[in-house]
C-alpha cells in the first residue's frame, strides 16, 4: 500500500497546476493503473505472479489503456488516453529507481526483450520510511493550492 501512496502523491505533485479537476482525477489512475493491474491478482493468487507481472511493462499497459478508453465518450477518449498514459509514465519512471533482489525486473521492453535497466537508488520497501514525509507535504500544497484558489476567486469578485 505504501508504494500505492507514494506513486500517487508524487505524481500529484508533479502535475500541472492548471490540470481540471477531472483530468487530475484520470491522471492519478494512471499513476496507480501498473500496481492495480498487477499486485491484486499476485497477492491473491500467488501462482498467476509471472502472468501477472508482464501487465507491469509498457506494451500492456498500453493495452490496458487502450481497453479501458473504449469505456468512455468518443470525444474524451484521446484526452482519458493522454491522462492515463501520463500518468502510468510517472509510474514506471520512479519504478526505473527501484532496486530488486530479482534477477529481472519489470522488463521495460517485454515482450520484445528481457532487458532490464535499473537505477536502483531505493528499495521497494523504502517508501514506507518517505510516505508520512511525502503525505505532509501532499497536505500542504493541497490546503495551499485550496487556499490560493480561494483568494484567486475572492479577487476576481471584487
Amino acid at each position: 500500500m505504501p508504494d500505492l501512496i507514494t506513486h500517487t502523491v508524487a505524481a500529484y505533485m508533479i502535475r500541472s497546476r492548471k490540470i481540471k479537476v477531472h483530468n487530475l482525477i484520470i491522471y492519478l489512475i494512471g499513476a496507480m493503473l501498473p500496481d492495480l493491474a498487477t499486485r491484486p491478482f499476485m497477492i491473491l493468487v500467488p501462482k498467476t505472479q509471472h502472468f501477472f507481472q508482464a501487465f507491469h511493462t509498457p506494451v500492456a499497459l498500453a493495452l490496458i489503456i487502450y481497453g479501458i478508453v473504449q469505456f468512455f465518450d468518443k470525444k474524451i477518449r484521446l484526452t482519458v488516453a493522454r491522462m492515463l498514459s501520463y500518468g502510468t509514465l510517472t509510474h514506471l519512471f520512479l519504478d526505473m529507481f527501484q532496486d530488486s533482489v530479482a534477477e529481472r525486473g519489470y522488463g521495460w521492453f517485454f515482450p520484445f526483450s528481457y532487458l532490464d535497466f535499473r537505477i536502483g537508488l531505493f528499495w521497494p520497501e523504502d517508501s514506507v520510511a518517505i510516505v508520512p514525509i511525502l503525505l505532509l507535504v501532499f497536505f500542504i500544497d493541497f490546503f495551499y493550492s485550496k487556499y490560493r484558489n480561494k483568494k484567486l476567486m475572492q479577487e476576481s469578485a471584487d
